[in-house]
């Protein structure tokens, strides 16, 4: 073997041992990667029954572990410091998802409110955006994206 043969396999044993801790690591960090929650809104129709126009609040989990969702509201988006955000559990419609609720890894749940209600309380705040949070078990809150409904 000569000097550049010595230099190759140094280099390949160097990256073959660099591409196994990378490997390594990569399974640490899979393996310890929990629950990743996602809040999000969306207009839509239940069709189940009589057609109803709903606002549907999901949580979604991305992650590998499972989370606990123990509340879920509506935040009017603009509206004075002085105005509370909406807790619109006791207004939902059927298919519903309950609360408290287990969140399994790569599953989601929804909750549908009727449009009709988020509508009629954007127009008296005089906001045309909401955007949906969730209560998490663990004390931590999570917050989606605004959705226009006006």
């Amino acid at each position: 073997m000569d000097t550049a043969d010595v230099v190759t396999a140094c280099i390949a044993g160097a990256a073959l041992a660099l591409s196994i801790v990378g490997l390594i690591l990569q399974w640490v960090m899979w393996s310890r990667s929990g629950a990743v929650l996602v809040a999000e809104a969306s207009l839509g129709f239940l069709t189940a029954g009589p057609v109803t126009k709903v606002l549907t609040v999901s949580a979604l989990n991305k992650g590998r572990g499972s989370a606990q969702v123990t509340s879920w509201w509506l935040e009017p988006v603009g509206a004075p410091p002085e105005s509370m955000h909406w807790y619109l559990a006791h207004l939902h419609v059927v298919g519903s998802s309950d609360l408290p609720v287990v969140i399994d890894g790569e599953q989601g749940v929804q909750w549908f409110v009727p449009r009709d209600v988020v509508e009629d309380s954007c127009r008296e705040l005089k906001v045309t955006h909401v955007r949906p949070h969730l209560g998490l078990g663990s004390g931590r809150k999570v917050a989606g994206k605004p959705l226009r409904v006006l």
